[in-house]
């Protein structure tokens, strides 16, 4: 069997949805950067599929293009608490019930 993993130089994005879908879209970069992660918004969202609230941490790669991008397709960003890791375990398990 193998391994789903990235490498461990390497970065995922992984976009899940509420829905039956379960995982819309994910991509892998050695280099992530804010313009990186708005790419991977845009790509997962594509015309008026935006959900309206978006789940994530508080990581550097959620820059100012990253925000920019989300508010442009009107979604809401919630963030995690800071130092509290356990909520980003938890956005993961809500996200693989989908």
């Amino acid at each position: 069997m193998a391994n789903s993993n990235p490498p461990a130089d390497r970065h995922l994005i992984d976009v899940a949805a509420m829905s039956p879908h379960g995982v819309v879209h994910f991509n892998v970069t050695e280099h992530p950067t804010a313009e990186w992660t708005a790419a991977q918004l845009m790509q997962a969202f594509p015309w008026d599929t935006a959900p309206r609230y978006l789940l994530r941490d508080r990581d550097r790669i959620y820059g100012n293009a990253f925000r920019t991008q989300a508010a442009n397709i009107a979604i809401t960003e919630v963030l995690t608490a800071p130092q509290s890791p356990w909520q980003s375990a938890y956005a993961s398990y809500c996200t693989s019930l989908a």
